[in-house]
């Protein structure tokens, strides 16, 4: 007797488990797509040169030529002017990364990776040169920062040795810095300020007007920690810090024993593009302790019409260019009005220690990426949609969801004419 024909009816068993199945695989390979975290230089090299987001988020051009050598030609710097905003488009997706200098904040650490650059910025206190054939931007006589420079490197001695950056750093919590001394001694007579009745240039202006004027840019809110320049006084480390060395400049005094003075005020000259305009110009002095001396000058970025309203450089033309500009996403500026191209004064590029005189150096940080974690959750939507790898998951997953419903039509369809694909089991 033939052993009895099994028919296969077990269609739900069947379509459940290939669901199952699939819904199983969609899971592990979304998952790996959206395991993607950035987490070293070399990753976020990788994620700029596969594309299609290249952008990363920098508080000032500054902070991006520093690190513009480690990272890929194509990546696209955006500029923003709070450190909040700047987290805010990493955490939303918006950006692939952003560069601090310093660390992140206790409430944004659990949300995103950081890790350095490999490089270290130093920073000092920017003034201009004495005008020469080498220096043709240089000030004049009346105008010269020598004098200044002597005062300002004496208040800085001062700061540092009596630990005055670090109580910076201990009220501004998180913080780190680097102590970058390269005025290291604890012997101030090397370091000898100008006697008041003898100064000269700059330093003589301000103990005449009993005004100091600093160069600031800004004003902005890069954070609690680091500085916010939209209250008054400005609070955060960057603040402090500087009112450490004027307090100290104040109290200096020449050989003569005579004191600068309690009485001298502080003035920040703002400006969100040509800080070094207005020091060229004499109308800032010196600039804040937070410059970077390892960015690149490209020009004063002044409005011109032509190249004879720039100023003198060692170039063949004798000055600096005016040329058209475009913004950060690539178009070019033009008047609101007139609708013409608008026009600035660059310099080719090249190393600000050949157009500046620095102080001593005030602080070294390191330039300190941070990307967003996988498991932080997103309360801004992402400008440029879903991440790529995401999108080509959830496709692969649909592709497969549609196969399986299919195949499973087809076993019923076969099922239903009388001729299974499974028709029998057999026994030998």
């Amino acid at each position: 007797m033939n052993p009895p024909i099994v028919r296969f009816r077990g269609m739900n068993m069947v379509f459940y488990s290939v669901v199952g199945f699939v819904y199983i695989l969609c899971t592990i390979v979304t998952g790996a797509a959206e395991n993607t975290d950035i987490e070293s230089i070399d990753e976020l090299n990788d994620a700029i040169a596969q594309g299609p987001n290249r952008k990363i988020g920098f508080l000032s051009m500054a902070n991006y030529n520093a690190v513009r050598t480690v990272l890929h030609a194509s990546v696209e710097p955006v500029l923003f002017q709070s450190k909040d905003a700047l987290v805010s488009s990493v955490l939303s997706g918006s950006l692939v990364a952003g560069l601090m200098r310093g660390v992140v904040a206790d409430h944004h650490a659990k949300d995103l990776h950081t890790f350095s650059s490999g490089l270290i910025s130093t920073s000092a206190m920017f003034m201009t040169p004495d005008v020469s054939a080498d220096m043709p931007h240089g000030a004049p006589p009346y105008r010269s920062s020598r004098d200044l420079a002597l005062a300002i490197n004496a208040a800085i001695v001062r700061v540092q040795n009596k630990g005055s950056d670090q109580e910076a750093r201990l009220k501004n919590m998180p913080f780190e810095f680097l102590s970058v001394h390269t005025c290291k001694s604890d012997n101030y007579a090397l370091f000898p300020p100008p006697n008041k009745n003898n100064a000269t240039g700059l330093l003589k202006t301000i103990l005449e007007t009993r005004v100091f004027k600093l160069g600031a840019f800004g004003p902005f809110h890069w954070g609690d920690n680091d500085g916010n320049y939209l209250v008054n006084p400005p609070t955060g480390f960057y603040p402090d810090l500087m009112s450490a060395i004027f307090e100290e400049f104040k109290n200096l005094s020449g050989p003569d024993g005579v004191k600068y003075g309690d009485d001298i005020t502080l003035e920040r000259i703002w400006s969100k593009m040509s800080n070094f305009q207005n020091l060229f110009d004499g109308v800032s002095y010196i600039t804040e302790p937070y410059f970077v001396i390892d960015a690149t000058y490209s020009g004063t970025d002044e409005p011109c019409v032509n190249s004879t309203d720039c100023r003198p450089a060692l170039l063949p033309e004798g000055k600096e260019q005016c040329n058209t500009y475009k913004n950060s996403t690539g178009h070019l500026v033009t008047h609101p009005d007139s609708g013409e191209p608008k026009r600035r004064c660059e310099h080719p590029e090249r190393s600000r220690i050949d157009f500046f005189r620095f102080s001593c150096f005030t602080l070294g940080s390191a330039s300190t990426f941070f990307t967003k974690r996988s498991s932080a959750a997103s309360t801004v939507a992402p400008s440029g949609g879903l991440p790529g790898g995401i999108v080509a998951a959830i496709v692969i997953c649909v592709l497969l969801l549609l196969i399986a419903v299919f195949a499973v039509l087809f076993l019923v369809y076969r099922e239903r004419r009388g001729s299974p694909v499974f028709t029998k089991l057999s026994e030998e």
